[in-house]
């Protein structure tokens, strides 16, 4: 067996020669590589889907909590720059 990436998923492959590529593992899709990876160890452990939920959320609980990425920051930094800017009192001409 080996993990693939398929988009922004993973799924895991059995090997080529095998006939039992049946079973839960080879039917789903994991949003995240390490989940994959406890899925293919409870599999291989001969583990159900029930298994691998347990797993995965004492795990999830274990691992550093992820920032999806630099948008907050982002939006904070220009708010705070829009708060420093000077307000103006200028007229404002229309044109047609």
């Amino acid at each position: 067996m080996k993990l693939k990436k398929e988009g922004r998923k993973w799924v895991i492959q059995g090997d080529v020669n095998e006939e039992d590529n049946k079973g839960w593992i080879f039917r789903k899709k994991f949003p995240t590589k390490w989940k994959a990876e406890i899925a293919m160890n409870v599999f291989k452990e001969g583990g159900r889907v029930s298994d691998y939920w347990e797993k995965a959320r004492k795990i999830s609980n274990e691992r550093p909590e992820r920032i999806p990425n630099k948008a907050i920051e982002k939006v904070e930094k220009s708010l705070l720059e829009i708060g420093l800017m000077a307000p103006t009192c200028e007229e404002i001409i229309e044109y047609a």
